[in-house]
């Protein structure tokens, strides 16, 4: 049922970015999850196409994202997704980098914008000298690749300080921001939370 869950999130997010398109200024980027199944799917592919082509909205401000472990079970396939969203503006982000079975030879073949660093380097990394090394190691990486780093499980202002010594691009976590109805961000022009700050 995955993949069909998958096209439902997306149908109702780009409705949704269709019926605010008018409202979304403020909003850079969009992020939709997407399970390994759906990115070897071609059916799956032909579906989002269509919802694109059908549909008025900044495809530039979705980025999808996906994890390691689903792009290198079908890479071939993967890559097709990505040429073909990539032609349309979509972007692509690498969930959960170093979770499992990384691999930094992939980040050469694989054409995403950001990487995102699994939080389990993250939440003692203030304590912790070898995750300290370990998120280094993959932000110079990333960086040489011509990627955009992520870091998740942001809690504490001493930990995004020591992100932002590393030269970590981007934080995501309940010190920017808690989970919220995605029509919230629709609506907040006028909030005095900073929009960057939400959806990063």
């Amino acid at each position: 049922m995955v993949s069909r869950i998958d096209r439902w999130v997306v149908r109702e997010v780009f409705e949704l970015m269709t019926r605010h398109r008018d409202k979304s200024d403020h909003i850079a980027t969009v992020s939709i999850n997407l399970s390994g199944q759906s990115i070897g799917d071609r059916d799956f592919h032909r579906y989002v196409l269509g919802l694109i082509d059908s549909m008025t909205f900044d495809a530039r401000k979705v980025c999808f994202e996906i994890t390691e472990t689903a792009v290198i079970s079908d890479l071939a396939a993967a890559n097709e997704f990505f040429e073909s969203m990539r032609i349309r503006g979509i972007r692509f982000s690498l969930d959960d980098f170093g979770s499992g079975v990384s691999s930094f030879g992939y980040l050469k073949l694989l054409p995403v914008d950001y990487l995102k660093i699994d939080g389990q380097f993250i939440r003692t990394l203030a304590d912790d000298p070898v995750d300290q090394a370990t998120v280094r190691c993959i932000n110079e990486i990333a960086h040489m690749t011509g990627k955009k780093t992520v870091a998740e499980f942001v809690e504490v202002e001493a930990v995004e300080t020591l992100l932002r010594e590393m030269g970590i691009n981007y934080t995501q976590g309940f010190l920017r921001h808690r989970p919220a109805p995605i029509q919230q961000f629709f609506v907040m022009a006028d909030s005095t939370v900073s929009p960057s700050e939400a959806l990063s």
